[in-house]
């Protein structure tokens, strides 16, 4: 549904879970404030996201319409990637470049993060989380560098 921010109509919308359009929309604007810091493209933003323009992309950033459940979810995979990559790198620039290295894990097979969720849908970021998750429950108490 259209509207502006502030009209009835975009905040009469169903919430999503116990997250209001008001909340899935700063949300999305996080992860976009994440991906840039990930040196992502549009057209990564938009695979990671399950988006096919940047238009659409605008839309929910602008509040006109309300962030689609299936792009939340995304959401939420993309927070969870960035929560544990916090934990298991002390420095930010692994933080921020690991979605973007090769990777010798059995999932990746030599891609990149990014890689492997582009030629997938919502299950391959699941499944960047279980193993980044993983990662963190096997050593709790060890920060990695580098």
């Amino acid at each position: 549904m259209i509207g502006k921010p502030g009209d009835a109509a975009v905040f009469e919308m169903r919430s999503i879970g116990d997250i209001t359009p008001v909340q899935a929309q700063v949300s999305l604007k996080v992860s976009l404030n994440i991906f840039e810091k990930w040196q992502l493209t549009d057209t990564e933003k938009l695979n990671l996201l399950g988006l096919d323009s940047v238009s659409d992309l605008g839309l929910m950033v602008a509040g006109l319409v309300m962030v689609r459940e299936d792009v939340l979810t995304r959401v939420s995979y993309v927070l969870q990637v960035h929560r544990h990559l916090r934990s298991l790198f002390s420095e930010d620039a692994s933080v921020y470049g690991w979605v973007k290295k090769p990777n010798d894990h059995p999932l990746f097979r030599g891609r990149t993060a990014v890689e492997y969720i582009g030629v997938g849908g919502v299950d391959r970021l699941a499944r960047v989380v279980s193993v980044l998750r993983s990662y963190v429950d096997a050593q709790p108490a060890v920060t990695f560098v580098g």
